[in-house]
């Protein structure tokens, strides 16, 4: 598999832009590639902005090989976008966009949605609600419990993944951060406390390769004790008036 320079995707953010987008007023290339931080497995990503489209797609292609994922939108779209990511407090557009390179070279319009996109990395996220806290403290309790059963290796190790994850989301919220998922997440997390990262990593890493121990459980939950502490007992969360509907069970033949 092939791998790209930052320059050598420029050229090709510029011969998509030119050949594919004909009606776009311009697009921000970004992505790993782009930061210099590209494997031989990395994409190209475009964010392509129009005035005005029907409707926002994604679309996945290649071009000389390179790998492309494309954010097609309008002005319009583009906000809303951005304003989902901030009330999640999961940036993707927004990183993209503060962080990429615009094509054409940077006029008035782009340059606004660059700097309102890094405006808001700046700002950071709102407060995580209470609720949200509750519910990942809750969700890291109960998968420590899972793990201290007799568990197939297989099950420990799905179990592990999603503890990564929701220990380090609770990490990256506590400490007022954006959260992310993936490689990012691991990015973020050693961003935002390279000490905790280390220890969540290297317990994880262990319990993967040899089973989950006494010892790797205990570091787990001790870093659980850091951003909050085990919650179960008392833990109580409502559905909203979204999740109510018509019981068609009811009109089912027994």
């Amino acid at each position: 598999m092939r791998s790209f320079s930052a320059d050598q995707a420029l050229v090709y953010a510029a011969e998509i832009f030119s050949s594919r987008y004909k009606g776009a007023e311009f697009c921000i290339a970004a992505g790993s590639i782009i930061l210099g931080l590209g494997t031989a497995g990395s994409d190209l990503d475009l964010v392509v902005v129009h005035q005005k489209l029907p409707t926002a797609f994604r679309e996945a292609f290649h071009h000389n090989s390179m790998p492309v994922e494309a954010f097609v939108h309008d002005y319009e779209t583009v906000q809303a976008f951005i304003d989902g990511d901030y009330e999640n407090a999961r940036p993707t557009m927004i990183h993209m966009l503060a962080t990429g390179v615009a094509i054409p070279a940077p006029v008035e319009t782009p340059r606004r949605l660059q700097c309102y996109a890094r405006m808001l990395l700046e700002k950071g996220p709102e407060r995580t609600a209470d609720r949200k806290i509750q519910e990942l403290r809750y969700a890291a309790t109960d998968l420590i419990e899972d793990l201290k059963g007799d568990r197939p290796q297989n099950e420990q190790r799905a179990i592990l993944y999603y503890l990564y994850e929701t220990i380090g989301e609770l990490r990256l919220r506590h400490g007022g951060r954006f959260v992310s998922r993936g490689k990012h997440l691991a990015r973020s997390l050693e961003q935002c406390d390279a000490e905790f990262s280390k220890k969540l990593t290297g317990a994880m890493e262990s319990a993967h390769r040899d089973g989950v121990s006494q010892t790797q459980v205990e570091t787990i939950s001790s870093l659980l004790e850091s951003v909050g502490g085990a919650l179960f007992d008392g833990y109580r969360q409502e559905a909203g008036a979204e999740r109510r509907k018509e019981a068609k069970w009811l009109r089912v033949s027994a």
